[in-house]
């Protein structure tokens, strides 16, 4: 058996032609209009007044419409209230950063 032929070398690769040049108007526009005259002056500056304030909250708190957010406990109180009974004074000491 006769061996494969090689493949063909490919086809050289043409560079891009240049680009074509802009299209010249022959005749170059016509320059601008002047601006109109101004026969509106501008009105005086805004004077302003007094400033914004938010709307009036209505009277009542929130948690007369809600009830309490947080309900306390009855034992709760009487603790929180007693514990400064128990708890001895601290030892008076001049200085406190030594040990």
């Amino acid at each position: 058996m006769a061996a494969p032929a090689p493949p063909a070398p490919p086809l050289p690769i043409s560079p891009a032609d240049p680009p074509l040049p802009p299209l010249g108007l022959a005749v170059s526009p016509a320059p601008p209009l002047p601006p109109l005259p101004y026969n509106k002056p501008p009105g005086p500056p805004f004077c302003p007044g007094p400033p914004s304030a938010p709307l009036p909250i209505n009277g009542r708190p929130s948690n007369v419409w809600v009830g309490a957010l947080i309900a306390l406990s009855r034992v709760c109180c009487t603790l929180a209230a007693s514990a400064l009974a128990y708890e001895p004074a601290p030892a008076f000491r001049a200085r406190t950063n030594w040990l």
